[in-house]
């Protein structure tokens, strides 16, 4: 319980309730992280990030249940990379990205990671991304920066946590920047349930009394 109420206040500010498909996703990041599954966490932001992307891209006016995609559609981009180096799509890419370079090389980054659709990462590329000073910090540097053993181990420490909570910090506001270039509206179409759940996860007052107060109720 320390732990988690530790990490809720590292969160960032919770996105803008969309629809399920994202914000449903963003709520098991940030569970992820705050219960210590930082590897999943990462994973699940990185499925997130290309998820969000693909959909701005396909139709940045249409959301939830008023967004029609084919199937052709969802398999036209293969892969964060596609999408970024296409050519014909790069003004609206830089408009969903504020116009701002540096942003767009921050998603370039991440692309190296994200080989595939569907959460194709590749452990030694987790490493090679997030295990630097450049990453970390200095501070880490003698401990990461060296051969296995201690690289291959040093995500299940409490490097994984301040990877996690970086990376989602990033992720998010990359996420909130592309949203807010598109003409998507909250949703809430058969989905009101889950966002009262969604975002009553954010109001909780995650403190030990009321966390006592909760796990009280269902004994």
């Amino acid at each position: 319980m320390d732990a988690a109420i530790r990490l809720f206040k590292g969160l960032p500010q919770p996105l803008p309730w969309i629809e399920p498909s994202i914000n449903m996703m963003h709520l098991e990041v940030v569970l992820s992280y705050v219960f210590g599954a930082h590897i999943a966490a990462i994973i699940a932001e990185g499925v997130l990030l290309e998820h969000v992307l693909r959909m701005a891209v396909i139709d940045p006016v249409n959301s939830g249940i008023n967004r029609r995609v084919s199937k052709t559609k969802l398999n036209k981009y293969r892969s964060i990379s596609d999408i970024i180096k296409n050519q014909e799509l790069r003004p609206l890419i830089l408009k969903l990205m504020d116009g701002d370079e540096t942003n767009l090389t921050w998603w370039k980054e991440i692309a190296a990671i994200l080989r595939n659709k569907s959460a194709h990462m590749i452990i030694n590329d987790m490493l090679r991304k997030f295990g630097t000073k450049n990453y970390l910090g200095k501070q880490f540097l003698d401990y990461i920066d060296t051969d296995p053993p201690g690289q291959w181990g040093f995500l299940w420490h409490r490097y994984g946590q301040l990877v996690s909570e970086r990376f989602i910090s990033e992720g998010t506001k990359q996420i909130v920047t592309i949203i807010r270039n598109t003409e998507w509206k909250p949703d809430e179409h058969w989905w009101i349930s889950q966002k009262d759940y969604y975002e009553s996860f954010f109001k909780f007052d995650w403190s030990l009394e009321e966390m006592q107060k909760s796990i009280a109720k269902f004994l």
